[in-house]
This record gives C-alpha cells, structure tokens and sequence, in this order.
C-alpha cells in the first residue's frame, strides 16, 4: 500500500494555501520550505505552510511539487502571515506577497543578470555624532534594559522630549546589551532611519542592513537574502521593516510609534506599531514603542496594563511620566479676534515677535496646513466655490488667479460671480500659505520661503524636481512659511520661533483625532525650535482646554480628557472600525442593495454591539467612491460582521473594493 505525503503551499497570490503530494525522495519536513510547483499552465514559487499526513477529504489526483529550495520561514513567522491575513481580511496569499517574498525568490532562485559591484549603500552612511542623553532618559535606560533582559513578550512605552533621542535610546540599548541580536528597529522617516543605520553599520558593519521605499527591487532582494541567510540579524528601516522575514526575533522598537508613516494605504493596509506588538507577541520578545506624544491606543494599553508605561509604576495616566518643560521653548497662546482676521493672518503679538526675531536675525517659521491663498466665498449668500466633481472647497491660487481643486487637482479660473446666487461679492475666505506669505513679506520687508511638499512629486526620490519660485528643497530660509511637512526639513533647535497661523484649522477638522494629531503636530514643531524660543499658536478661543494643558506642556491633563471623551461617544481605543470603500466606477444598483443587505444582516445577526454607517458617497483623487464602516467595542464580533460583508461583495463581478482595518482617516 503506498503512502503519501501532502503540504499545503501558499503562493504570493490573492489565493488561499493549495495543496499537492510531497513526490517520492523529497523530505517530509518542509514546513517553512520554499517549494516550486505547477500553478495553472506554469510552475510557481510558493511556501509549504503545512504538511499533512493524508490529503484533505475530497481531494483527489493531486499535483506534485516539482522540486524544493531552502527555508524561508519559521513557524513563527507563519503564525505571523496567518495572523495579517485574519486581521486584515486579506487573502493569505497577498499577505505573503507584503513579506518580501517575490524579493527572496529573485536573489535565491532567479539567476541573477549581473554582478553588482561597490559597498552596501547602507555601508556608505555617515556616523553622525548624538546627542548626549538628557538626565531623565538616562534615568529610564536601566528600566528599559531590564525589560530585554527577561526574554519574553513585553510591550514598553517610552516618551521622549524629542525625536532626536531615539537614535540614543537605541545607541545606549546597544551598549548596556552588547550581545544583542535578531533586532528590528522601525522608524517613520527615511532621513531618521539613516542617522540610526548609518551609526549601528559603522559598529557593527555588514549585520546590519536597511529596508526602505529607496532600495532598488536588486538592492531590496539583496538586504532579504542577507537577512534571511543571517547575516544581517540588526534590521533598520521604515514601516515595512517590521515584516522583515527574520528567523528568530529578540527585540523590535518602533520609534515614534504614532506616526501616521506606520499605517500603509495600499495593498495591505497594516499598522506596523501593531504588527510588531503582535509579532514580539508571537515571538515572546520585548516590543519597545517610543514617542514625544503616544497615540492615544498605546496610552490607553498602558492604562489598563497591556503595554507598560516606562517611568511609571501605576496604570493611572495621571501619574504617567510624560518630559516636562525643562529646557524647552516658552508655549503662547495668541488671541485673534473676528475684526483682526479682516485686517491680518497675525496677532499683534505675532507681529511684534516677527519683526524681533528679524531684527535679531534669526530663523523663524509660520505653519498653515492649506495650501493656496484661500478658499472663495460669496458674501451675498455665505456659499463656498466647490469643485464640481468632488464636491469639495476649491483653493483660490492668487498667482494665475486660478482656483484648484486639492483632491482631484481640477483647475478652472477663479469665478467672477457666485454660482449659487449669481451675485459678484466673490472674496477670500480663510488662510492658506500664498496669504501668510504675502503678509510676512509685506509686514517684515522680506522674502519668506514657502516650504511644502511639491504636487504631483515622482514616486521615485532621486528625481530631479524643479521647486517654484520661492520654495526652496534643500535649504531653509530665515523667515519660513509651510505645511506640516515643512517641519521634516528643518533641523532640530534651528528656529527662535514656529508660529501656528490657526489654532482652529488643526481642531476644527471633522475627525475624531483631530486634537491627537494636533498635539502630535505641536510637540515636533517645539524641537525645532532652540531652548528659550518661543512657539506661538494662534486661536480665536484662547481659554480652550486643550491650550491650556498644551501651553503648560501638561501631556498627563491631555490625555485623561481625551480618553474620557473618546469612552463617552465610543471611539477608538475604546471600540474597533472596519472601514469599506468600493469603486464607484463599477458600481451600480445591485451594489446599493447588497450593501443594504448588509446593513440589514449586520443589523439583525451581529446586531449586538455593532453599529453600521452608510453607505455614503464620498470624493477622491481618483473620482468618487462609496464607503460605509463598521464600529464595535467586540473586536472578535465585529471581524466576523466584516468576513461576512466581505464575501457578500465578492460574488458581485467585476467589482473592485478594500477593507480597511482600523483606519486614520474616514
């Protein structure tokens, strides 16, 4: 009687694991192997999740596989894809696909077209000096060692003063723990990540390697085969370092665990601070966050002893030990009034600072998140010019006297009159950068720099691109006008003042985390600026609570209101979102009414706990599209409620969807 083995394989597919017979005189145990075998009319590469001593119940006249390379994944970092995929709700072939594995199949298996000559680029990084570490940060590294010295799952949550002191954290961890090995350090920004690479490879040389956006597809192939043949076992990089296919994992840290970075748009829309919460997990490894202002998740982890507050002894948020003023800029909270926004962006406060700061000759930069001039509005009957495809405000560019859409970047004339009422009081309404900078440059008699990120940039960094007249890539005037990405570009204690323009633009916005991402905002601007400096935030409503705790540098005061806010209406931490978006090219009338019965099953078998919204119509850069999400405080009820939406849009042809897990933005 023959005896046969079979293993189920899983190819970079948006397919689940398919099985085949382990043919005679290949070995049995070849979980984690990467085995090569036939796939339609072709062979195909893929990964044995799983050998099985009979095949599956029904399955019959099964393939072989046509032959078998080496091991490409442990058990754990199968647990890992599988645990993506569940969480996610995404095929656990595409899962695999994010991992790098088409990148570990070009070095391994495909012969490669040329020898690639020259030092690793991650070789070639300069070892910049840090900074030396601030008496309190010095004060937590011992807690911080002790956690990597029990060799077992952990999540600790460290708060920094600035970001400047992540890459001493991690500097000093290497010290107190010279044998450390199998690490993964992610951090958000490519030009952050080389002060780290750049200091770990000029100790530790080729064990450590990079994985960014920037690597070249050769380049990328090459950092995994090292990584997975051992020889780099420190792994530096952005989001997608998380996922680095590693043998064996000591230690993860994610550094500025609350930036937005961290959470993919595209494909699989992962969190990597939460993947690699759950990877240390799997792993049983210490996960180490840290941040200059947590998210609102992790402090809430911490508050009911899932992460550990280092520092901080007690799950009480307001004894947590959040950096207080010392040594840090001067917060003030400057009033606008309704009769002073008809004559200026500024307060007269912000004024008299600027033309100090210019007397003095020093650096100074005005922060406004709206690009343009302003948006247009009609005084006779209070409406603003929309786009007409989007259906959101146009942005009135005073030089072309052009008015541009900012999601589908649609560009028509600035309109002479209204298209509601036909009246002809068309006038600015709002502040966006051309303005501020119009102002700066008359009130200051000056030529301030307009620092943003330029529309329509190449996917590729190394691109020449040509900024307009008056922005500036590589250098940092005295006198700045930008958007938060301005902030990236300047070096940390180079300016005497940052001005926030409005107060109201960050607050006002419709999202729930519009105050967390305005701190968020606030707390990296303040590095920027030097001791003693000054950081001004303009506001309508200076009494505000929130300018308050922010004025006083009170982090515990923060965090204790939003928490209790955020528990009273039932948003994040405190519940799970599942977000949908269907192309609305494709739609049609039986797209509404699967997504009613949706609602409906939703509504009638997982109706407890659950609550439904939508379906509503929605504008993008990429035409119009439906969305409606799903919010519980069950995580377990609501992932089955959105497994079952999932295969309901499935059966519908031709129709294409994503799912988003636990989304930023709505």
């Amino acid at each position: 009687m023959l005896f046969f083995m079979y293993a189920n394989v899983l190819f970079p597919l948006k397919l689940p694991p398919l099985t085949y017979r382990i043919p005679d005189g290949m070995p049995i145990d070849i979980e984690g192997f990467i085995v090569k075998a036939p796939l339609g009319r072709q062979g195909a590469y893929g990964v044995v999740t799983e050998v099985l001593g009979s095949a599956p119940e029904g399955l019959q006249g099964l393939r072989e596989l046509d032959e078998c390379r080496g091991l490409y994944a442990g058990r754990s970092y199968l647990s890992l894809i599988r645990w993506l995929s569940q969480y996610y709700l995404t095929a656990e072939g595409l899962a695999l696909k994010a991992c790098f594995f088409d990148d570990f199949i070009k070095s391994a298996v495909a012969e490669p077209k040329r020898k690639r000559r020259g030092p690793r680029p991650d070789a070639c990084l300069p070892c910049m000096e840090l900074p030396a570490a601030s008496g309190r940060l010095a004060g937590l590294m011992s807690e911080i060692s002790s956690k990597l010295s029990t060799n077992k799952y952990s999540t600790s949550l460290v708060t920094l003063a600035r970001t400047s002191e992540d890459a001493r954290l991690v500097s000093d961890l290497f010290e107190m723990q010279q044998d450390m090995r199998n690490v993964i350090i992610a951090v958000p920004e490519i030009d952050r990540m080389n002060r780290i690479l750049g200091c770990l490879s000029a100790k530790f040389g080729s064990r450590v390697c990079g994985l960014h956006s920037r690597l070249t597809p050769a380049k990328r192939a090459d950092a995994v085969k090292r990584i997975l043949s051992g020889e780099s076992d420190i792994v530096v990089g952005t989001r997608s370092a998380v996922l680095a296919p590693m043998q064996s994992v000591s230690l993860i840290i994610v550094n500025q665990e609350q930036s937005r970075s961290y959470k993919a748009q595209e494909g699989l829309r992962y969190n990597a601070r939460d993947v690699a919460v759950m990877r240390g997990y799997i792993s049983k490894s210490p996960v180490i966050l840290t941040s200059v202002a947590p998210s609102l998740e992790s402090v809430s982890n911490c508050a009911t002893g899932k992460y550990t507050f280092i520092g901080s002894s007690g799950r009480d948020v307001s004894s947590f030990d959040f950096p207080d003023r010392s040594g840090r800029p001067v917060i003030r909270i400057a009033r606008l009034t309704k009769k002073s926004r008809e004559q200026s962006c500024f307060s007269s406060d912000t004024i008299k600072k600027a033309k100090d700061v210019m007397k003095a000759k020093e650096a100074m930069l005005f922060l406004i998140n709206r690009k343009g001039y302003s948006l247009i509005r009609c005084d006779d009957c209070g409406s603003t010019l929309d786009c007409k495809r989007c259906g959101v405000p146009l942005v009135f560019h005073k030089a072309g006297s052009a008015a541009k859409c900012s999601l589908c970047g649609a560009e028509e004339k600035a309109a002479v009159s209204c298209p509601e009422c036909s009246g002809f009081n068309l006038a600015p309404s709002g502040i966006g950068l051309e303005r501020v900078k119009e102002e700066i440059d008359s009130i200051c008699s000056t030529r301030a720099v307009v620092l943003q990120k330029p529309a329509g940039r190449k996917k590729n960094p190394d691109d020449d691109i040509k900024p307009d007249e008056d922005e500036q890539e590589s250098e940092v005037a005295a006198f700045c006008v930008g958007t938060a990405h301005a902030v990236r570009r300047i070096d940390e204690g180079f300016l005497n003042t940052a001005v926030f323009v409005s107060a109201e633009s960050m607050l006002s916005m419709p999202d729930f985390r519009a105050r967390e991402r305005a701190l968020q905002e606030i707390m990296q601007s303040v590095e920027l600026v030097k001791p003693g400096g000054t950081v001004i935030i303009q506001s309508y409503r200076p009494d505000d609570r929130f300018l308050k705790a922010v004025r006083s540098y009170d982090l515990r005061s923060f965090y204790a209101d939003e928490l209790a806010e955020r528990m009273a209406l039932g948003y994040p931490p405190y519940s799970n979102i599942i977000l949908f978006s269907i192309d609305a090219a494709s739609g049609s009338r039986e797209i509404e009414r699967t997504v009613d019965e949706i609602a409906t099953e939703v509504c009638d078998e997982y109706k407890r706990g659950i609550t439904f919204y939508g379906p509503v119509q929605v504008a993008s850069g990429r035409g119009s599209r439906m969305q409606f999400f799903m919010k519980a405080r069950d995580s377990v009820r609501l992932h089955k409620a959105a497994e079952s939406a999932v295969r309901r849009l499935e059966l519908i042809k031709n129709l294409r969807f994503t799912v988003d897990v636990d989304p930023l933005k709505i």
